[in-house]
This record gives structure tokens, C-alpha cells and sequence, in this order.
């Protein structure tokens, strides 16, 4: 029985990964800032055959108000505490 290693194999396969991990980590504040920044420009994504269109969501506003000024949604009115009762 003969066991060949291939240490420059094993040592190719093993190295970019942990560049790549390494340089992951080091960068991971400005990683996350380019993110962070470019992600209201970015439309659309694709890889490969594969893409993606991205909308752009606006905020909801209502066309309707309770009675005065004021949102009904964001009144100071409470519910009670209804306790519940098991089955």
C-alpha cells in the first residue's frame, strides 16, 4: 500500500481560502461601509444566468386622519390588557 502526498497540492488548495478569510476579516469595517453606501444606488443584480430587478419602496402615507390633526395610528389611546384565558 502506497500513500502519495501531494504537499504542493494540498498547500495551493489551502492558501487561497485563507487569503481570502484573512483579507475578509481585515477589511470587514470597510467592506460594510462600500455596502452600506452603494446599496440605494444598486438596481439590479445578476450572476450568471441568473438576475435580479430590485424597486425601490417609497414610504406609506395615508390619505386618511382621524378626526383633528392627529394620526389615528399614533394616538395616545391604549387598549386595556385583556388577559387570556386558555382553552
Amino acid at each position: 500500500m502506497s500513500l502519495d502526498i501531494d504537499v504542493a497540492g494540498i498547500m495551493n488548495a489551502m492558501a487561497w481560502p485563507s487569503v481570502v478569510a484573512t483579507l475578509l476579516i481585515v477589511y470587514r469595517r470597510h467592506i460594510g461601509k462600500f455596502l452600506r453606501d452603494i446599496s440605494p444606488r444598486i438596481r439590479s443584480l445578476s450572476i450568471g444566468p441568473f438576475s435580479i430587478d430590485l424597486a425601490e419602496a417609497k414610504g406609506f402615507e395615508p390619505k386618511w386622519k382621524g378626526q383633528g390633526p392627529m394620526d389615528v395610528r399614533q394616538s395616545d389611546i391604549h387598549r386595556p390588557e385583556i388577559p387570556l384565558r386558555p382553552f
